[in-house]
């Protein structure tokens, strides 16, 4: 024999997909999704491009260009380039960045206004 006891034991730490759409699924903004084990609305909104909350999502894109501005500081240092044009090289490139994202913003409330209005008139 293997002298095993034939004990079973459960895996604690498995969460069933269902229950993970359930949680992920009340992290979305906008209304909760109602019911239990994501019925009844599911995780994305159609409207929201990837929900969850807004403040986190900007927090986590400005940290990632940070990084990105970090890396390039470090190849351009590697190159030779001198501290006062890297520096005027890295604030060009946060603006420029900063400046897409405020133009992507803007674009994307008046598409939701439109929208908005065009549901109101419906």
């Amino acid at each position: 024999g293997t002298a095993t006891s034939g004990h079973v034991q459960s895996n604690r730490g498995y969460v069933r997909p269902s229950s993970a759409r359930y949680r992920t699924g009340r992290n979305v903004s906008g209304p909760p999704s109602g019911g239990r084990h994501g019925r009844g609305g599911g995780g994305r909104r159609s409207g929201g491009g990837g929900g969850g909350n807004r403040d986190i999502q900007e927090h986590d894109k400005r940290r990632k260009l940070e990084n990105r501005l970090l890396e390039l500081r470090e190849r351009l240092e590697d190159g030779g380039m001198s501290e006062e044009k890297i520096e005027q090289r890295i604030s060009d490139e946060r603006k420029k960045e900063i400046d897409r994202w405020d133009r992507e913003k803007k674009e994307r409330e008046e598409r939701e206004k439109a929208r908005a209005e065009a549901d109101a008139d419906a």
